[in-house]
């Protein structure tokens, strides 16, 4: 393995590891069939969490292997997919229940197919493996040992992957067919790819950039891009260089992205844009940084993580999509309670 090699994997591991740095009663019915997963330490490691979305009723459902890309829902919203903190692709119910250890695949990030039946994954040998959730059988769709390609996430329809493939030292975006087959590029930058995401008409996919050559005073400031699957045109939606614009999340109707960014102001803040516009409005105030925007199925509300005031723990809060009624819905500050997702339904 080449050096530049070794260095682009310490980047990325670190990359995904940074992710993780980071009142009054909830107008919403425990007993509603959405939920929120979320990682915590509240006994003393983290483990992956689901609670109502009014913040009752937490149930610790598995182990956690430590990077941000490592758990996600399945498209009905009944189960969690994760990597376990041995290597295993794991299943475990939205309540708790039925945990099973799917196949020994040690992971970076995995995205679980519409139709629900395959989970990809992109794995520390540098290849993308789809795992069948029946039976558990791996395969091999890059089979490509001396390139590294990373970040699966399947189209909306479940015909496609998209995925990064590292070519030093530009990064492609490249899409595939869901059984590996027609691979082509579709976007190529001089830096760093990572977060990518499809709009939910399928038409575009979303992804953050960043040039190693060129940071900021902050650091590594990443700008979130778009790029159309049919013509390759790419555009820049934040293009801001002395800004790390991160954590990216598509609206349901594919109509906004929300994502994080200091700007201006000392803590981090969530922002929200239009996707073709690029017109961004501030969401989240005051002296505690806020990350990890996810919406609710509706796109009525997001749940976020938030950090301080207080100099321990951080939190879980939701709020309207035009950033009014913030509620802390864990308030445990001395815990920290992060990296929540919203279920699909």
């Amino acid at each position: 393995m080449t050096g530049r090699l070794k260095l682009y994997i310490g980047l990325l591991v670190l990359g995904l590891l940074l992710l993780i740095h980071g009142s009054c009663t909830p107008n919403l019915s425990p007993t509603s069939p959405e939920k929120i997963a979320f990682v915590s330490d509240r006994e003393g490691e983290p483990f992956i969490y689901v609670m109502n979305p009014d913040g009752s009723n937490p149930t610790k459902v598995g182990s956690w292997f430590g990077i941000a890309n490592t758990f996600c829902w399945s498209p009905d919203g009944t189960k969690i997919a994760f990597i376990d903190a041995d290597n295993w692709l794991c299943l475990v119910g939205a309540d708790g229940k039925n945990l099973s250890r799917l196949a020994e695949i040690p992971s970076y990030s995995i995205s679980w197919s519409p139709d629900g039946g395959k989970i990809a994954t992109g794995c520390f040998d540098y290849d993308i493996y789809t795992v069948d959730v029946g039976t558990g059988e791996l395969k091999n769709l890059t089979n490509t040992p001396d390139i590294i390609e990373s970040l699966p996430s399947w189209s909306p329809d479940g015909k496609k992957i998209a995925f990064t493939l590292f070519n030093p030292p530009y990064f492609d975006i490249s899409l595939m067919d869901a059984d590996g087959s027609n691979q082509n590029t579709i976007a190529n930058e001089r830096g760093i790819c990572e977060e990518l995401a499809w709009s939910p008409s399928g038409e575009k996919v979303s992804y953050t950039w960043y040039s190693e050559d060129d940071q900021g005073a902050e650091g590594i400031c990443r700008d979130i891009c778009l790029v159309n699957i049919r013509d390759g045109r790419k555009v820049n939606l934040t293009d801001s260089p002395k800004y790390d614009d991160r954590d990216s999340s598509w609206s349901p109707d594919g109509t906004k992205i929300a994502f994080s960014s200091r700007r201006q102001v000392v803590d981090t803040q969530i922002y929200v844009m239009n996707a073709e516009s690029s017109q961004l409005s501030k969401l989240t105030t005051g002296n505690s940084s806020s990350y990890f925007p996810s919406w609710s199925p509706d796109g009525k509300k997001m749940v976020f993580t938030s950090s301080g005031p207080h100099p321990m723990g951080k939190d879980i809060c939701i709020m309207d999509a035009d950033g009014s009624n913030v509620i802390n819905i864990t308030s445990t500050p001395d815990i920290d309670d992060y990296l929540a997702n919203w279920s699909p339904q």
